[in-house]
């Protein structure tokens, strides 16, 4: 036998005998480290690149964060031997400053059992502003309580970024309230809320208002801005009817709607009582109602009515009024009134019109 020949042979044996298994797998990541630069984006989103560099299939068990801000997920859980598959985390900004955060991998592979992936995290900018502002919609009335206007605003350490509310409604009662910090997000920046109270003035002429209320803020005297929020404000007299208006919508099947209306009065203290009752239109029907004791009881309450609008005589739509006087054991009057809409579905406008 040829020597040569002789020495591959052998060498196959040792091989074969000494029970060499594959090399365990081995996680290798493309880079260990990312930072999210200030972005008009809300969040950051980036791909790592993990490599299986072992012998035998790696599994991944477990990614986790060390925030709620990141999430992260592995496009595949196993990994072949040679192969790679990619891991998308995403990072929700901060309103200012930068956030860090670790992604956690797990594997079974004991050479490369845990993997830490650091993330940092800035925000959009650094330019002071308003972050939120609640409601968004100022309902007020004086038939309930003051709404309190809530504004978290991003300003600089030891500064004041909001400064007043000014309303275009000028019987409007607005206080500012204490002013609260959030949260400090470094040593430049702070996040404070602004508390203003706002409560229909006593001089408000009754009815249904729509203006704005405006955010004055700014981060210097010369840098004044202006955010608008809307503001509707129901102004009731001293008796008021549960009910605003009344609409019905009526058919040639249903010639007829019938509402029942409860009357009550701003404040306790005085007894009142529905003096007289009219309708403005024939189609109009209208009836005092006798309480339950238990309803009379109320000390606000006031009266009950029923209203029933028939189908009003050829037009499609018409408009009308239930007027209502009503005065107090001290000798006050007030008048109540309730507008009364019908629309009648299948009748031609060109018939007439109210």
């Amino acid at each position: 036998m040829p020597h040569n020949v002789f020495i591959k042979m052998a060498a196959l044996i040792i091989v074969g005998s000494c029970g060499c298994s594959p090399s365990p797998g081995l996680l290798v990541v493309d880079r260990e480290t990312h930072n999210f630069p200030p972005d008009a984006n809300s969040e950051g989103v980036t791909e790592f690149r993990l490599r299986n560099a072992g012998g035998t299939t790696l599994k991944v068990f477990d990614v986790a964060s060390s925030c709620g801000c990141t999430a992260a997920s592995p496009a595949k859980r196993e990994i072949a031997p040679g192969a790679e598959t990619l891991l998308r985390v995403r990072m929700r900004r901060p309103a200012a400053g930068r956030q860090p955060a670790t992604v956690r991998i797990s594997t079974d592979s004991h050479l490369t059992p845990v993997k830490l992936l650091s993330l940092t995290c800035w925000a959009k900018s650094d330019e002071p502003r308003l972050l939120n502002v609640r409601p968004s919609c100022l309902r007020v009335s004086n038939s309930t309580e003051p709404v309190v206007v809530s504004i978290v605003a991003l300003e600089p350490v030891g500064g004041s970024f909001v400064r007043r509310l000014i309303s275009r409604l000028v019987h409007l009662n607005i206080a500012a309230l204490p002013t609260e910090t959030i949260e400090q997000i470094d040593d430049r920046f702070v996040q404070k809320t602004y508390r203003f109270e706002i409560a229909v003035g006593q001089s408000t002429p009754h009815g249904r208002h729509v203006d704005e209320i405006l955010i004055s803020y700014g981060s210097s005297n010369t840098d004044e801005r202006l955010m608008t929020i809307p503001a509707i404000v129901s102004v009731r007299s001293q008796v008021y009817a549960d009910r605003d208006s009344l609409l019905a919508v009526l058919t040639s099947e249903q010639s007829e709607r019938k509402w029942d209306v409860a009357l009550h009065s701003m404040k306790s203290g005085h007894t009142w009582k529905i003096e007289s009752i009219k309708s403005t239109e024939s189609w109009i029907r209208t009836e005092l109602v006798i309480p339950n004791s238990e309803t009379a009881r109320k000390p606000t309450y006031v009266g009950d009515i029923t209203v029933t609008a028939a189908a009003p005589p050829l037009v499609a739509n018409a408009n009308g009024n239930v007027e209502m006087i009503c005065v107090s054991d001290d000798g006050q009057s007030c008048e109540v009134v309730i507008p009364v809409s019908v629309m009648m579905i299948g009748r031609s406008t060109e018939s007439g019109g109210a």
